[in-house]
């Protein structure tokens, strides 16, 4: 499977979650222990909006780009499901053009591939996907290989700095755990 179809994929599977969310679930708590569904879907639409504008060679503030500010920043509009999906449908078009995947964007921390980008928003859109199921009780089903590819990914960029400060521990799972519990146990999400 191709990046971009991975990232439709995992867009999609996000926006199935974000339009689940009523308007009671919003200040509910997450398996991201700072931020309530509210924050979780700011940072979601907010990255994938403020990265396609990086992949489209706009330059982006470092700060907008910090996961605080794009979790309580309002991002949400009208309709949070059809602000993610205009999001995602701006990040595939840049990502999509001739090159993109190749070429070095800029980005606060230096240049990265446009590959990098695509996959920064598999993960985030897996990731948090899967979170706003379990804030809303609800199981969530992901294809094991698009759960393979976040692994691959999440196991190159997830850094031990990073942990106590972006991602918690990892929590261990049961032994035979599906990939997916394993993931998220990786990331120090309780399953």
């Amino acid at each position: 499977m191709e990046l971009l179809d991975r990232l439709e994929q995992a867009t999609e599977f996000a926006a199935s979650w974000i339009a689940q969310v009523s308007e009671a679930d919003w200040p509910a708590d997450t398996p991201c222990t700072e931020w309530s569904v509210r924050q979780l879907a700011n940072h979601l639409i907010g990255g994938t909006l403020l990265l396609s504008q990086v992949a489209s060679g706009q330059r982006v503030e470092p700060m907008a780009l910090a996961p605080s500010t794009t979790a309580n920043t309002e991002y949400r509009g009208l309709s949070a499901v059809d602000s993610y999906r205009t999001a995602t449908k701006h990040a595939l078009s840049a990502l999509g053009s001739p090159g993109a995947l190749r070429r070095r964007w800029a980005m606060p921390l230096g240049p990265l591939p446009g590959s990098v980008l695509g996959n920064l928003l598999i993960f985030d859109a897996v990731v948090h996907g899967w979170d706003l199921s379990r804030a809303l009780g609800r199981p969530a089903v992901l294809s094991d290989e698009l759960v393979s590819h976040v692994d691959w990914f999440a196991r190159g960029f997830v850094q031990a700095s990073a942990r106590g400060r972006i991602f918690g521990a990892p929590v261990a799972v049961a032994e035979g755990a599906s990939s997916c519990d394993r993931l998220m146990g990786f990331l120090g999400r309780a399953v």
